[in-house]
């Protein structure tokens, strides 16, 4: 559906493999793509990203798209060992750390 931004208040973590996006109380916003999927198709995203262990399935705010209902996986898991790459993933190729 086209590129996305959430409202204040998340955060990505990259441990070389794929990020993980996580809650917090910081002024970040994460961008992204939004996508719309079928029933069948989340079921499937839902194995994939190791729901409800490994991610939890949740609703979130964009300021993209306000008022419009959207979920998203937010990480559960430690971070530990993992860069904090602020708000866009892949990381720049900077090295820095946001």
């Amino acid at each position: 559906m086209g590129d996305a931004a959430t409202v204040p208040g998340y955060k990505l973590y990259d441990n070389g493999s794929y990020p993980a996006m996580i809650g917090t109380q910081c002024s970040l916003v994460v961008t992204g793509e939004l996508w719309k999927v079928d029933s069948c198709c989340l079921a499937e995203l839902d194995k994939i990203e190791g729901v409800p262990t490994l991610y939890q399935r949740t609703v979130v705010k964009l300021s993209s798209h306000p008022g419009e209902p959207v979920q998203t996986y937010l990480y559960g898991q430690s971070l530990d060992g993992w860069r904090d790459i602020g708000s866009c993933w892949p990381a720049e190729s900077s090295g820095d750390v946001v």
